[in-house]
């Protein structure tokens, strides 16, 4: 039975006890790629409104490899980010989205997202291969000598997935708190740090009760929902 622990690190016990078998993380959607769009309904006229619904899956890497291990991971990840996310950002997320590049694994083989697949995504496109820079939109990007870039980049296989019970796309009243400028800012910062410790706390507890070896645990705000950039 794989665990996550509080710092998204995935363990798994093997046959020599339990060990740390991989890493899986949550983040913000990307700013806007066409595909994408087109599944969760998002336009220009509602994508400020409704974008940090979406929980990206920036990282998923397993070490450690068994039948079906894969998608039973991203099953379990998907239960607990939902919970954490509305928690920690107040946002009730109602889709996911993941990017998968087109990377040979051997000289016949190649990824393909199949572990999205089995977990019930749906593969809905590729990239074009070309993304626009939106480093510090609505803060700097486009401002003061910092105009959008464009730059080519890898293609990659789009796979999306509605979460139970939404079939559109939910408005998101999110409040930003990490530049802690105003006293509603900080106040937000001083609970979302309170927020991890719990879950550190609380992470660590679920790792003792099944016999994992205790170690370090740490959250990292890894959860930014925040405008990156545009992919088309």
């Amino acid at each position: 039975m794989p665990i996550l622990d509080s710092n998204d690190l995935i363990w798994y016990e093997t046959d020599d006890g339990w060990k740390t078998v991989g890493a899986i993380s949550g983040g913000s959607a990307v700013y806007a790629t066409g595909v994408r769009d087109d599944y969760f309904y998002i336009t220009k006229e509602n994508r400020d409104k409704v974008l940090n619904g979406i929980i990206d899956n920036t990282l998923f890497r397993l070490e450690f490899h068994e039948y079906n291990l894969a998608s039973r991971i991203v099953s379990l990840w998907r239960k607990i980010i939902v919970k954490d996310w509305e928690s920690l950002y107040g946002v009730k997320p109602y889709g996911f989205e993941t990017f998968v590049e087109y990377e040979e694994i051997d000289a016949v083989t190649q990824r393909v997202g199949s572990l999205y697949l089995a977990d019930n995504w749906t593969r809905v496109g590729e990239t074009s291969g070309n993304t626009k820079n939106h480093v510090g939109k609505g803060l700097t990007g486009g401002l003061h000598g910092n105009p959008f870039t464009r730059e080519n980049v890898s293609k990659k296989i789009v796979f999306c997935k509605w979460i139970n019970p939404f079939t559109e796309p939910q408005i998101c009243e999110y409040k930003s708190s990490w530049r802690s400028q105003t006293p509603e800012e900080q106040q937000l910062a001083k609970e979302r740090a309170a927020w991890r410790k719990l879950r550190t706390i609380e992470s660590k507890a679920e790792l003792k009760r099944v016999g994992v070896p205790s170690i370090n645990i740490a959250i990292f705000p890894s959860y930014y929902p925040c405008l990156r950039y545009q992919e088309q």
